[in-house]
């Protein structure tokens, strides 16, 4: 099982660059690169609670579940 995140494509949608989004939340800039391009293992929950409320959504909305 893995777990996928498809932030880059809502951030995409919504015309928000990498570098608004991290300076909007607060995130840093290395640990949203990692988290767009999926090589993060670890994943806090205020930053999932940070991602949620500054774009109004919800986890499942950004994490997808694949199983392999």
């Amino acid at each position: 099982m893995a777990i996928v995140f498809t932030l880059r494509e809502i951030l995409t949608e919504r015309g928000i660059s990498e570098r608004q989004f991290a300076h909007r939340t607060g995130i840093r800039e290395g640990t949203l690169y990692n988290i767009l391009n999926n090589k993060i293992s670890r994943l806090p929950v205020d930053v999932i609670d940070t991602i949620c409320t500054e774009l109004h959504i919800e986890p499942n909305d950004w994490m997808k579940v694949i199983r392999k």
